[in-house]
């Protein structure tokens, strides 16, 4: 008898469907970038120890504007889920001014 295993379960793939071939694709990318270490060769890079940027406005009135893409209207928001983001940063001259 053969059943899901635990991570098939959890992620709806198997851990060796994820190749370097599809990584970075829905569904295998939200497992992928959090075990990035399981497929390529990765390094610790230390922090500065600088001030930490923080963001000079609030994206809760982003998300709500609205956008077209691919003919499609929606809000940012809704874009985002049906895109599969899992963060968003917004920049401006050099800047980090959203996240």
């Amino acid at each position: 008898m053969t059943g899901k295993t635990v991570f098939e379960t959890r992620y709806g793939f198997r851990r060796n469907q994820v190749v370097l071939a599809n990584w970075r694709e829905n569904p295998f990318n939200r497992w992928s970038f959090q075990n990035l270490g399981e497929l390529v060769p990765t390094a610790r890079v230390a922090a500065t120890s600088g001030v930490v940027e923080t963001p000079v406005c609030d994206m809760g009135g982003l998300l709500g504007e609205k956008v077209t893409v691919a003919g499609i209207s929606e809000t940012v928001a809704e874009f985002l889920a049906r895109s599969i983001t899992d963060a968003l940063t917004v920049m401006k001259d050099g800047k980090i001014v959203g996240d």
